[in-house]
């Protein structure tokens, strides 16, 4: 889920737990309380962001 250009992962795609927290955050925007993302546990850990993006990639080859 994105929101306000912030990337937000809920869970597997069409779990419980993604629905959940789906309702939740939207619980949230709507009632205008700040957006908290849910806790990771061990099965559900977020990528880290890649170092390179795709400018600095095209600027390599120019």
């Amino acid at each position: 889920m994105k929101i306000k250009q912030r990337s937000i992962y809920l869970g597997k795609f069409g779990s419980d737990e993604s629905r959940e927290a789906c309702a939740r955050i939207v619980a949230d925007l709507l009632a205008s309380r700040p957006i908290t993302p849910p806790a990771t546990s061990a099965k559900t850990q977020v990528a880290p962001a890649p170092s390179l993006t795709f400018g600095n990639l095209a600027a390599r080859y120019i």
